[in-house]
């Protein structure tokens, strides 16, 4: 783990074969330095999707412990169009799973507050 986000996001775009630009097993020099992104102020990273533009969607934790998501260029810069600087916060607990839907609609899974007026799950969209 790198300082704030893992360096799977490196992984996360080799994945896709149509954004391959480094050879199989490698980092990909030309995503953030030298194939890794370590972003400030975040806690750690659960999840990943590739949205079909090619930009990476990364769910996780903020301090405060908020969940949240950040998007990233394909060459690993935040992307500022995105929520407020490339970070989208959802209330309550971390994000622990994303998913694009087929309509390119964002998807987040965290654990809700086990209080009596609240189900013990929240999905935001």
């Amino acid at each position: 783990m790198v300082n704030g986000w893992v360096a799977l996001l490196a992984g996360a775009l080799l994945c896709s074969s149509t954004l391959l630009m480094a050879q199989a097993g490698s980092l990909d020099p030309t995503f953030g330095n030298g194939g890794i992104v370590a972003t400030e102020n975040t806690n750690h990273t659960v999840a990943t999707a590739i949205q079909s533009d090619g930009k990476i969607l990364v769910a996780g934790s903020f301090p405060n412990n908020q969940g949240g998501v950040a998007r990233y260029k394909i060459n690993g810069n935040l992307d500022s169009s995105f929520g407020n600087g490339g970070f989208s916060v959802i209330s309550g607990n971390p994000a622990f799973g994303i998913a694009i839907q087929s309509d390119e609609k964002i998807v987040i899974g965290a654990a809700g507050n086990f209080a009596p007026s609240c189900d013990p799950l929240e999905h935001q969209r």
